[in-house]
């Protein structure tokens, strides 16, 4: 590593003078580190190119018979795939470090396995810059690295400031850094099995817990917890990692801030305890009283100095146990308190946890007066929280900055998000978001500050991979400088009013067809006639002719059929008819056309129950789905056609071609009639198909994907007797 690429180590960094001695020294061990280790280390950039190496790698290169500098890491490695370096870098870019196997041969062609431990070093919510690789040589004829190798890990997790934990997927730690013993006080044995979890605040433990389990999706983790010790609450920011190969979880941290109160914060608490009305009180956890106000020293009959500084049982003798009872949340409680003097008088206290500090915030107020304050409030409160705990919509309130600040479970369930990962997240935090949906909620947000209220529609993508359709609308300043955003999921309702959109359109049409389908069956009737007769008496040049109009007026009578299929209503013959020997039926008619293509039917058949249909229409329905197969696949290939039972009602019919796949655009409004995407096409196949297998009560599902194929699900009841 060049002294240039060391000294980036200290960008951003504070520059007191302290702190470059300690920088500087830290370089020097590190770069000490790097060049004089036993293992070969590398740094290159995202295209494997050498920025660096050390002198142990410089060595190997040349014991494998290379003189020139190496540029490519790949240059180690004599017959390496492509797809494999791909693969590596991709691990290595999802998880920040990967570990492989490679061989690579020496100069007598004896092959040597390198075991490559690597990690990604660069921005943090981006795509690294460089990648680190320490290259492990694991036949003692090259090289001593058994011995370095575990040094190295040592060294490497040692070497470094914050605190790191090795653990399984339940919170087990299998292994810790110097800095994390240090942090517990302990030896590094007395923690070894010992739960992570343990070690944290409920709420704390179970959000990390969740979060351990989206690591095995996500490319990193990162957060914050709590860790009580001492009666104190320390904030901690955590960035945690997943190992796919050794199943293994690797979580880093470092505090956010001490559990002490500065000069500037007790001030600033003393001044706005001094303008309440009611006493403040601010505890440690153990009950150790930190602060007071003068209304705290009215209300509890001793003098402020005797107060300051002791222990809240002096102060409430047994009750201070009831009120410190839950120290996660908001409580209130009613105790009986005795004065200096032997008067009892009845209070009521609330307590909350401070944030991020340790400490508890008491707030103390007569019984008879907190009731008359409260009596004109309480049903405003009663009735705001049973309708946004009791609507079906989901609702977000948000401060100025974006962030949430509470959310309903409505709200919950439509984001997939529990409401302790909402709190605190912005729009940006909770939505999958495109540039183009940021734009529009940005737009959302703007006009919503200008009209005192804004409605609008989007799609977007859940935390949970779902794609829904969301109308929100937003008010803004509900509280001062708090907003609301009520918001619910459209996507059924839109489904819904397009089902209608098609109901209609075919409702239309099979009121037309028949009539129009009857008008022009006559007169073609005539025409067919005298074409014959013409066609007898005209031979010769005129053959073609012929040909050509027989040809278009079957066309005609083929759309006439299709009409007369969606006209209503249709006298049909239900029996009961096995499936497979219809579509057998079906696929020996085909199979003629299917040849001159060079197509070729895998048929697969299940074991079938029998269904009630009528045959000639699921004939019907299975040449329009086989014939588009074809067409799909001008070059010829496999149809793939099976049937099985799907689960114990229904039977399932797939038709699985492998052409040209229909855009995700078309697939939409596949079965509206007279869309069409062939130069000859009408539009109605597909239209009659669906409304055949509707009237069988039945159903279609249709996978397509560009360039790979279309599949065609038919799912159709089974036949039961007493049905």
């Amino acid at each position: 590593m060049s002294d240039g690429q060391m000294t980036n180590l200290g960008e951003g960094l504070p520059k007191t003078k302290e702190e470059n001695q300690k920088l500087r020294k830290e370089v020097q061990l590190w770069n000490h580190f790097y060049q004089f280790h036993s293992e070969a280390i590398i740094i290159t950039d995202k295209d494997l190119n050498i920025l660096s190496l050390n002198g142990r790698a410089s060595k190997l290169y040349q014991q494998l018979g290379q003189v020139d500098r190496p540029r490519n890491l790949k240059d180690f490695f004599s017959s390496i795939s492509s797809e494999l370096v791909k693969f590596q870098v991709k691990k290595l870019l999802q998880h920040g470090y990967s570990f492989d196997k490679w061989t690579t041969f020496l100069q007598a062609a004896h092959p040597l396995e390198i075991e490559l431990f690597a990690a990604a070093d660069g921005k943090e919510d981006g795509e690294p810059e460089k990648f680190i690789y320490m290259l492990m040589v694991r036949d003692g004829t090259l090289l001593p690295s058994s011995i370095g190798n575990q040094n190295l890990y040592t060294d490497l997790i040692n070497g470094i400031s914050h605190s790191i934990v090795i653990h399984d997927g339940k919170g087990t730690i299998l292994d810790i850094n110097e800095a994390f013993a240090n942090l517990m006080v302990k030896e590094r044995y007395e923690l070894l099995g010992k739960n992570f979890l343990e070690l944290m605040t409920e709420e704390s433990a179970h959000a990390f817990a969740e979060s351990l389990g989206d690591l095995r999706t996500s490319k990193r983790c990162k957060g914050f917890f709590y860790v009580e010790m001492e009666g104190v609450e320390i904030q901690y920011q955590y960035k945690a990692s997943y190992n796919l190969h050794s199943g293994l979880y690797y979580t880093i941290f470092s505090a956010v801030q001490k559990p002490v109160m500065s000069h500037a914060s007790a001030h600033l608490i003393e001044e706005i305890s001094a303008l309440m009305e009611e006493a403040i009180i601010i505890v440690q956890k153990n009950g150790q009283i930190i602060h007071i106000n003068e209304k705290a020293s009215v209300l509890f009959g001793y003098p402020k100095s005797e107060i300051f500084q002791s222990h809240l049982s002096d102060l409430l003798g047994d009750e201070w146990v009831s009120v410190l009872k839950h120290t996660e949340g908001y409580s209130k409680v009613e105790i009986n308190n005795n004065w200096p003097d032997g008067i009892v008088n009845e209070l009521e206290i609330s307590t909350k946890p401070i944030k991020g500090s340790g400490y508890l915030l008491l707030v103390g107020k007569p019984a008879v007066a907190a009731k008359k304050h409260d009596d004109g409030l309480l049903l405003q409160q009663d009735k705001f929280r049973g309708i946004f705990d009791g609507t079906f919509d989901g609702i977000l309130i948000w401060r100025e900055d974006g962030r949430i600040i509470d959310v309903n479970e409505p709200a919950s369930d439509i984001i997939g998000l529990p409401h302790d990962r909402l709190i605190g997240q912005t729009f940006q935090d909770i939505f999958d978001l495109d540039p183009n949906q940021k734009k529009h909620l940005q737009r959302h947000l703007s006009l919503m500050a200008k009209n005192t209220q804004h409605n609008f529609v989007c799609e977007l993508t859940c935390k949970n991979g779902q794609t829904k359709q969301l109308d929100f609308l937003s008010r803004p300043d509900i509280v001062n400088g708090v907003h609301l955003t009520v918001f619910r999921d459209i996507t059924d309702k839109l489904k819904m009013e397009e089902q209608l959109k098609k109901s209609d359109t075919l409702n239309v049409v099979g009121e037309l067809a028949a009539g129009i389908a009857h008008e022009i069956r006559n007169p073609m009737t005539a025409l067919k006639g005298f074409i014959q007769l013409l066609e007898g008496s005209m031979k010769g040049e005129y053959d073609n002719y012929f040909q050509v109009i027989t040809s278009e007026l079957q066309r005609i009578e083929t759309i006439i059929t299709d009409f007369l299929i969606l006209a209503k209503p249709q006298a049909v013959s239900y029996q009961i008819k096995q499936v497979n020997t219809v579509l057998s039926e079906t696929l020996d008619l085909l199979s003629a056309q299917a040849a001159m293509l060079n197509i070729q039917f895998d048929i697969k058949y299940g074991e079938l129950p029998l269904v009630h249909c009528e045959a000639n229409q699921l004939k019907q329905v299975f040449i329009n789905l086989i014939k588009n197969a074809i067409e799909a696949m001008p070059d010829g290939g496999i149809i793939e056609v099976s049937t099985e039972l799907f689960f114990d009602n229904h039977i399932l019919v797939s038709i699985q071609d492998h052409g040209i796949g229909i855009p995700k655009s078309v697939l939409k409004k596949l079965g509206e009639p007279f869309y069409t995407t062939k130069e000859k096409g009408t539009g109605l196949g597909l239209m009659v198909t669906y409304k055949i297998i509707e009237e069988h009560e039945g159903w279609i599902e249709v996978n397509s994907k560009e360039g790979e194929g279309t599949l065609f699900q038919l799912y159709l009841p089974i036949f039961h007797e007493n049905a």
